[in-house]
Parts: structure tokens; sequence; C-alpha cells
């Protein structure tokens, strides 16, 4: 008797080109943010790089705020900014706004989770 096995193809709920970027403290904005060793130094600079089903990781630390703009997830691609542990603060102002720790204009479906803002003047 010979058995037969029937594959159902569904679409893919996610992104095979999304990617996951880094950011730390010991980073630097010049590398590709890949990797925890590449990560970038900056939460604004992943957000400059970030499209629907990329997410950014934070390490802990303290960082300067980003705002994002002009690029949007979609509801099975989110863009996801996530603080890696308890201890990710935003302590000063992003350089765009320079009034909120975190400031979204714009963009759809995009998640952040755990992030501290500290001092912000307005949003965060």
């Amino acid at each position: 008797m010979k058995k037969c096995a029937v594959v159902l193809l569904f679409p893919i709920s996610f992104s095979i080109f999304a990617t996951t970027y880094y950011v730390s403290n010991s980073g630097s904005d010049s590398y590709n943010g890949e990797f925890i060793d590449s990560a970038f130094a900056t939460i604004q600079h992943a957000a400059n790089t970030v499209s629907a089903g990329d997410s950014v990781l934070v390490l802990p630390g303290d960082y300067q705020g980003f705002d994002l703009r002009g690029v949007d997830g979609t509801e099975s691609n989110p863009i996801v900014f996530m603080a890696w542990g308890d201890n990710v603060r935003i302590t000063s102002d992003n350089t765009v706004t320079g009034r909120d720790g975190i400031n979204l204009e714009g963009p759809d479906w995009v998640v952040i989770d755990g992030f501290t803002v500290v001092g912000a003047d307005r949003t965060g």
C-alpha cells in the first residue's frame, strides 16, 4: 500500500525578508545592526532603516528617543521596537522634534514595547 502526503500551501503571514536589528550603547551606526556584535548605536538609526515586518531589539541602557515617520508596517507584518529586558530607558528627546521621547507621525502597524521614558517634554 502506497502512502501519499498532501501539502497545502497557505500564504505566509510574515515577511521572509524581515530583518531583526539590534541597538546597543556599545554599537555604531556605521554597522549593519543585524547582530548584537554589529548593533546600531541609536534607536533613531534603526527607525530610519526599518520597513514592514522588521524588528528592533534594544539592549539595556539609556538612549536618546526616536522619531518614526514615512514607513508603515502591515497587520501581518508590523514594525516592532522592543526593549530587551527591564532596563531600557529613553532619557532624552529625539533629534527630529526635539520635544518627544518617542514620536510617531503617520505610521501604521507599529508596536513599541517595554521602554521606560524618563523626563519627556511631551510624548513618550
